[in-house]
């Protein structure tokens, strides 16, 4: 089963999850469904420094070969890898350089909340994420419980899609049902207020 987003949205097993684009990096165009290869690092799941251990488990996405009628061969360029972390133990800018630092295939990154006191509202919170800095990456920001969801897609890959650089998923830039473009105007204030 893969992961779809749209209207942003992550659908999978029938089930929707909302996502929630950053106020900062790259964006995507309106319209245009996006895939990468999803992956997700159980021992540096914060992402606020990259060790050798961390480097050691990205797996670089391989690039695939077509074999023309003539019998030439022509390389394409690697998938794009959408790296998952958790939030929290440092800012979203860090986390997006530190992927980008990463490995060049690293486009796209997606938050998952947190749910420190086990509420359902904190399950379900999308946080708009913010920085004054800049980075190359697109930001995507999904609530706890989409984060648990994704986890476990990443749990029941066999090996051989894995070695791949992960399973693709897609994904759009529409914000989830329920806010338009004057509520993320007004997360922008509030998050520029907040600095």
């Amino acid at each position: 089963s893969l992961f779809r987003t749209s209207s942003g949205f992550i659908y999978v097993n029938n089930e929707t999850y909302p996502s929630l684009p950053a106020l900062f990096g790259r964006f995507l165009l309106f319209g245009k469904i996006y895939e990468a290869r999803l992956q997700y690092f159980h021992d540096n799941p914060y992402l606020c420094d990259i060790d050798a251990k961390t480097q050691s488990q990205f797996v670089v996405p391989p690039n695939p070969v077509i074999h023309a009628n003539d019998g030439s061969n022509l390389t394409l360029p690697a998938d794009p890898v959408i790296l998952l972390v958790n939030r929290g133990n440092c800012p979203f800018e860090e986390k997006a350089n530190n992927a980008e630092r990463l490995h060049r295939s690293i486009r796209f990154l997606v938050v998952a909340n947190f749910n420190l006191d086990n509420s359902m509202i904190e399950e379900e919170t999308l946080v708009p994420m913010y920085s004054q800095g800049y980075t190359q990456l697109v930001l995507l920001s999904v609530s706890h419980s989409t984060g648990q969801a994704l986890k476990e897609f990443l749990s029941k890959q066999p090996a051989n899609e894995t070695a791949l650089g992960g399973p693709r998923i897609f994904f759009d830039s529409q914000p989830p049902e329920g806010f338009s473009s004057q509520d993320l105007q007004s997360m922008l204030l509030s998050a520029m207020g907040l600095f």
